[in-house]
Order: C-alpha cells, then structure tokens, then sequence
C-alpha cells in the first residue's frame, strides 16, 4: 500500500559503550514510500525544493517493520573507532512512530545510536515549522558532528587516522 511522505521529529542520541561521552539532539526525518512521487508542493523528489529527497542518495532493499540487521564493520565512519567489528540494526517501525537502534561492537568499545520519533503526514506547515525550529538542518547536524568531536578529542579520546580507502566499492 503506497503512502504519502511523512515527518518524523525526531530524537537522536549515541552512546560510547560504558555510558559515558553521551550526545542527543533533536533532527527532522522524512519517510518516504519509494514508489510514490507526490507530497506536499513544499516538498520534492530529486530536486530542489525547500525540503527534498534525492533518491541517488538513498536505496537498497525495502526495510521491513520488525527488522534486525546485522553486518561487519567495513568503512571508516569516525576518527574514534577502528575499521572493524559490526554492526546491528534494528528496527520498530509501528503506524505512530519509529524506533531504529544501531549497536556497534568492537571488542570491549563501541557505540549505540538511537533515533526516535513520531510519524505525522509532510505538510507544507511541518515544513515551514520545522525551517524555523531547526534552521539549517543538514548544516546544522554537520556542525553538532564536529562540536561533539572536538569534545570527545578535549576528553581525551584516541583519535585514529584515516586509513587507506578499499581498492573496491563497499556496501
């Protein structure tokens, strides 16, 4: 059954394994059903628009309500972490709202991230609102990135160098 986008005002938070060096803020989600087209005229597929999704970035195999994924660590994500152990994901997606637990294991470190949030339909009105409430949205996460790197490296955490990308594509 196709849907209409939807908003999610969400919550995020990660969690360095031990409970310390915790982070939450609140971001803005869109759930969109991949073979429906329309929304809100504030709202665009592939192309600018004040909020849009463009499907280059996005794709791979449908993600069921009650998923649970796992996969070995194979990008480097943070300077924090070494390129390895995995990952599991999981999923509660319910008709009210959407749960997603990613739990990275590395040995004896690692890291949970969470993103929590309300389903409401996309409306031109939760558009504008949240413009306003969140200015910036990707710019501004890019930026809570980087501030929580600065903390984590003030603590003193081991900051690892970049390796040498793979000589193929991973997925």
């Amino acid at each position: 059954m196709s849907r209409n986008p939807e908003h999610i005002a969400a919550t995020t938070s990660h969690t360095r394994r031990g409970g310390r060096d915790v982070f939450r803020y609140g971001v803005d989600y869109v759930l969109i059903d991949p073979d429906v087209r329309s929304g809100p005229p504030l709202f665009s597929r592939s192309r600018f628009n004040l909020a849009s999704v463009h499907d280059r970035n996005h794709g791979g195999a449908p993600i069921g309500p009650n998923d649970q994924i796992t996969v070995e660590k194979l990008m480097h994500v943070s300077p924090f972490q070494d390129v390895a152990g995995d990952y599991g994901f999981h999923f509660d997606i319910r008709p009210d709202k959407i749960a997603i637990r990613i739990d990275f294991r590395s040995g004896n470190s690692g890291m949970v991230a969470t993103l929590t949030g309300p389903r409401a339909p996309l409306s031109n009105v939760s558009i504008l609102t949240e413009l306003l409430r969140r200015p910036a949205g990707a710019m501004r996460t890019i930026a809570l990135i980087y501030w929580q790197a600065l903390c984590l490296k003030l603590k003193g955490a081991r900051f690892r160098d970049r390796p040498t990308p793979p000589n193929q594509e991973v997925s």
